[in-house]
């Protein structure tokens, strides 16, 4: 196992000048912090978070009343408690402790001269030891294997020249994958003009309405670059443009993980998770592609993607799944997960006993279980998208060579720091020289 990376050095000196409330700089700021630089402890034992503030000048705010919760997760219903503090002439001390692995977040808010804020702090209790809460189904090899199939007995993917991206340096296609229901997945290619053989990437996208145009930065590496959407709307060429089309497709509801959850064969991943294997399958099967190197990375949504190709196809030498959502989809019953495909049905029982049932089949710790390819991840501590909790599940199930990133100070999203870890690996995996990002 590759050593994990410890990063996002907290220096005593700059501790209450940091809040997670991203506020301006005219403004007040609340700070919550952990005693430890990475706060990682051993079930049992106690973490103290400070808790203070500073005006926009940055002399410290002694008197006020703030609100705060401690929960498991961010965006879970469970409080363990809740209350009231004082602030006070030092920072205020707020103790707590987990007895059996998981994390915790605290979340403070108030009105601080005329000014509502809020900050949030994280701590990992042995975390290496999360498992999911969920039985894996008895039949999730067979399934997919089935899946994969029809769709590889589907017409061939099929290429559009994009002459606007293209030039004496680049190659720029729309990729086309006709699925077994008629409808088509759509992606971005780029490739090297050159004649040559050259390593390949997948990047995978984010939740939302998807990539509008090709990458055009890879090529000039020597590298092939694939970009996948999972939506069947062919992509317009402007954020404007596709946007729209995301509406339309969707409607008001533009939550689209949460739709169609009590059937597995009607979510939004039986089509794409399939989809993107096989453009994948085509992109290895070119006389440039290299043979050797082929790295998918994405964040996110496209870190889920990421652990489910890690899983279903063999022609990825690599990946980059950083905070990866899709996790531990039950832990969001105990309190601990943020689950798209169960949190819409929470209070119908009946839906709730099907819902939990598909879930399965698209629990990233389950595809996690399947990987035999390097992985890169990462967990943020206070993240309310893709719980730290969720990502340690996943993380532990992988049997092989992987590195975690802890972020105690990070919401959801890529800095740039990680996102310089993540380049750093996929130039790595791609038999690239360093580079400064």
């Amino acid at each position: 196992m590759m050593k994990k990376l410890l990063f996002h050095r907290l220096l005593l000196p700059v501790l209450f000048a940091l809040s997670c409330s991203c506020l301006a700089a005219d403004t007040p700021k609340l700070t919550v912090i952990a005693d430890r630089e990475m706060p990682k402890y051993q079930c049992g034992e106690t973490v103290v978070f400070y808790i203070s503030a500073v005006n926009a000048d940055g002399t410290p705010i002694t008197s006020g009343t703030l609100d705060y919760q401690l929960k498991l997760c961010s965006r879970c219903d469970l409080t363990l408690r809740s209350g009231k503090i004082e602030l006070g002439e030092k920072p205020v001390e707020f103790k707590a402790t987990l007895e059996e692995p998981g994390f915790l977040y605290l979340r403070v808010s108030g009105t601080l001269d005329g000014k509502k804020l809020w900050a949030a702090g994280g701590a990992a209790f042995e975390p290496e030891k999360l498992t999911p809460l969920q039985e894996e189904p008895a039949d999730f090899d067979r399934f997919w294997a089935e899946t994969l199939a029809r769709q590889n007995a589907c017409p061939p993917v099929e290429l559009e020249k994009l002459e606007q991206f293209s030039n004496e340096e680049r190659n720029c296609y729309l990729v086309k994958v006709p699925t077994p229901d008629g409808q088509t997945i759509y992606g971005f290619l780029s490739e090297p003009a050159r004649p040559g053989r050259y390593p390949a990437v997948v990047n995978l996208p984010g939740a939302g309405a998807g990539y509008y145009g090709p990458d055009t930065e890879w090529p000039a590496e020597g590298v092939i670059a694939l970009r996948m959407n999972v939506h069947t709307y062919r992509p317009a060429d402007s954020y404007p443009a596709i946007q729209k089309q995301y509406k339309e497709a969707y409607g008001t509801k533009l939550n689209y993980l949460r739709q169609n959850t009590e059937d597995r064969e009607k979510h939004v991943y039986f089509r794409s998770h399939p989809a993107i294997s096989r453009a994948i399958d085509f992109v290895a099967s070119r006389p440039n592609f290299d043979g050797r190197h082929f790295v998918a990375y994405g964040s996110s949504q496209g870190g889920t993607l990421g652990m489910a190709m890690a899983a279903l196809n063999s022609r990825l030498t690599a990946v980059a799944a950083l905070v990866p959502g899709f996790g531990d989809h039950a832990g969001f019953l105990k309190g601990r997960s943020n689950s798209h495909l169960l949190y819409p049905v929470r209070n119908e029982p009946e839906r709730l006993e099907k819902a939990k049932a598909v879930a399965g089949y698209y629990d990233s710790a389950f595809f996690a279980r399947r990987a035999k390819i390097p992985v890169l991840m990462s967990a943020g501590y206070i993240d309310p998208t893709c719980t730290p909790a969720s990502v340690y599940v996943i993380y532990n199930q992988i049997p092989g060579e992987k590195r975690m990133i802890d972020c105690p100070r990070d919401p959801h999203g890529i800095s740039k720091e990680l996102r310089s870890e993540m380049m750093a690996f996929i130039r790595e995996h791609l038999g690239l020289a360093k580079k400064a990002e």
